[in-house]
């Protein structure tokens, strides 16, 4: 499991990476400070689609916070991951609008 989150992290960070590269100050919408990065943000939802879970807050709070917690700091309860995805997603797809 370890290995797939991983090959799925460098794949979105990547991304990433290009994202922010294409990105011009001051046009881009604020997002909220975290303690984690877009890039892992994007991992664990994208894991969680990967994943034979239904509800992800089950997923979150017994995959991501086993599991994955070496991986993903995130200390974050499921609702405020959801909330601060949901802006982050937002953002993301603004830039390509």
């Amino acid at each position: 499991m370890a290995e797939q989150i991983i090959e799925v992290f460098c794949e979105i960070d990547d991304f990433c990476i290009e994202y922010e590269k294409h990105m011009i100050p001051g046009e881009a919408p604020s997002t909220p400070k975290t303690k984690m990065a877009l890039s892992e943000i994007m991992t664990i939802a994208v894991m969680y689609h990967l994943s034979h879970y239904r509800e992800f807050k089950w997923y979150y709070k017994n995959l991501v916070s086993k599991e994955t917690l070496p991986l993903f700091l995130t200390g974050m309860r499921p609702g405020e991951f959801v909330s601060i995805l949901s802006v982050f997603l937002d953002t993301v797809f603004s830039h390509f609008a």
